[in-house]
């Protein structure tokens, strides 16, 4: 999330198959080189980051199927 400037949602996806949501993770405050780490509690190969609310907006869930 370096130099990021708005908050946002983070979808973890594996096998098309959603398996891991956060919600709202902050940007960083000051943009100084600080990178903030976040992980999935479950296996992924895919990671989708979409704007604040966006999984609460759109009821997502875990083990929803996903296709792009």
């Amino acid at each position: 999330m370096k130099e990021m400037l708005f908050d946002l949602d983070f979808i973890f996806i594996n096998k098309e198959q959603v398996v891991y949501l956060l919600e709202n993770i902050k940007a960083p405050v000051n943009n100084q080189g600080q990178i903030e780490y976040a992980n999935s509690e479950a296996p992924f190969n895919q990671l989708l980051e979409v704007r604040a609310g966006f999984i609460a907006k759109y009821n997502i869930k875990v083990g929803e199927q996903i296709s792009f």
